[in-house]
């Protein structure tokens, strides 16, 4: 895992609003709220998967929104950007399919990223 940025140009996470909100709202609130983020997010991922199944493209579209509310909250930028593309992917089932992998990927990523947050 690496934090170096990717072709959106964003890095898995941003270390100064992480060390911002944590010096703000401190290690317990911080390591709850991070405890929390994986499983809202694979849970939308989940969401976006049952939409391209049934093609519908309001939930995927609603899932994309979500995840990007949530990483973006929690300082994860690429995984933000990443679910906004997936959110201009959701009215054409071909291009979301085809972007699935890279969303499931940096979602993956991000989740890693958090860990190392956690135990450093």
């Amino acid at each position: 895992m690496t934090n170096i940025p990717d072709e959106t140009g964003m890095p898995i996470g941003s270390e100064e609003e992480y060390e911002l909100m944590k010096s703000q709202i401190g290690d317990e609130v911080i390591v709850e709220l991070i405890g929390m983020a994986p499983d809202t997010i694979n849970t939308q991922i989940d969401k976006i998967k049952e939409g391209l199944s049934s093609g519908d493209s309001d939930l995927i579209y609603q899932a994309a929104h979500t995840i990007k509310g949530s990483a973006s909250s929690m300082f994860a930028l690429r995984l933000a950007e990443n679910a906004k593309i997936m959110e201009s992917h959701s009215k054409d089932m071909s291009a979301a399919g085809d972007y699935l992998p890279t969303l499931v990927q940096t979602t993956e990523e991000t989740i890693a990223w958090w860990n190392n947050k956690l135990s450093s």
